[in-house]
């Protein structure tokens, strides 16, 4: 174990500071995409108010595609299209106070219309893109869970989370027992398989809003979310009956033993939340296969044992 650690510091620090960018390039993004909506929301409300003291009509015209364009990118394009219709009307209403007549007027708002429609359609279709880019570079491309992006976001939340609230949360390391011998054996199509049926049975046996994630070879990562130590081992425990159900009848020789750490206080970074539940789990596979084991972090003493889970007789 002495020559696991300083390889999981070293691997998981450039994750650690990629993490801590992305999220300072997000709140920036956001921050930006703030103040644009404001000033065009300012500018249109402004200039409308002009519009109606006077005989600059079409002031608020740029104002309001700019403020549609940005809905649509920000939220969607039937929020643009909301936005659009409500920049429309008041445009109309505002024309037809003053006494225009609408033939003169109606090719003018057509225009403009149709003009913010196309950059609504060709914004919705960029924002696509760029979301199924971020979907991509954080999930595993095997598997399709999280990689190891998804996994530090997810710890960054709940840390956060942690930190302002005092909601616990739990982090569970599984190693697949066998899966070497697995590979050796059977060929590396064969281990694929095997990691596949088991991202599944984990995606699919946790909640909504925890988190999945590969940390490399056979190892995955599962983050629960606002669980205290009853919840962990209740979600343990069950998720070891099916993996059992699932890899018994096509992969008999594999087991899945697991190191759950519940975090109740913050611990001093976020490779520290892997650093916890590797050890466990590494304790946990001294003691034998197909084994889980749940400690509570406590940063003022030595992790305390919450439970140890003894696999089934018929997977020993």
């Amino acid at each position: 174990m002495s020559g696991v650690e300083p390889t999981l510091a070293t691997d998981r620090l450039p994750s650690l500071l990629h993490e801590q960018q992305a999220g300072q390039r997000r709140r920036r993004y956001r921050r930006l995409i703030s103040l644009l909506l404001i000033a065009f929301t300012a500018g249109w409300l402004l200039s409308l108010a002009v519009a109606t003291k006077s005989d600059h009509l079409w002031l608020p015209l740029p104002w309001g595609l700019g403020l549609t364009l940005m809905v649509a990118w920000h939220r969607g394009f039937i929020l643009g299209c909301i936005a659009l219709s409500l920049c429309m009307g008041l445009i109309g209403f505002n024309i037809w106070e003053q006494g225009l007549p609408l033939a003169e007027t109606w090719p003018e708002l057509l225009s403009m219309a149709l003009a913010s429609l196309l950059g609504m359609g060709w914004l919705e279709n960029c924002r696509g893109c760029w979301i199924d880019e971020r979907t991509l570079a954080r999930r595993d491309f095997l598997t399709r869970v999280g990689n190891r992006h998804a996994l530090m976001e997810g710890l960054s939340a709940e840390l956060g989370r942690l930190s302002r609230n005092g909601r616990p949360f739990a982090v569970a390391l599984l190693d697949c027992d066998g899966f070497k011998q697995l590979n050796d054996t059977y060929g590396h199509a064969r281990g694929d398989e095997a990691l596949v049926r088991l991202a599944f049975t984990l995606k699919r046996n946790v909640r909504a809003y925890d988190t999945v994630a590969r940390l490399g070879g056979d190892e995955f990562v599962i983050i629960l979310s606002e669980a205290e130590p009853e919840i962990a081992e209740h979600v343990m425990e069950r998720l070891q009956t099916q993996l059992r159900f699932a890899l018994e009848r096509d992969f008999p020789r594999l087991s899945v033993t697991i190191g759950v750490v519940v975090f109740l206080k913050p611990p001093p970074s976020i490779d520290d939340c892997i650093r916890q539940a590797d050890a466990v789990m590494y304790r946990a596979r001294k003691l034998g296969r197909a084994r889980t084991e749940v400690e509570v972090y406590d940063p003022d003493d030595s992790p305390a044992p919450w439970s140890v889970t003894e696999p089934a007789p018929d997977s020993a």
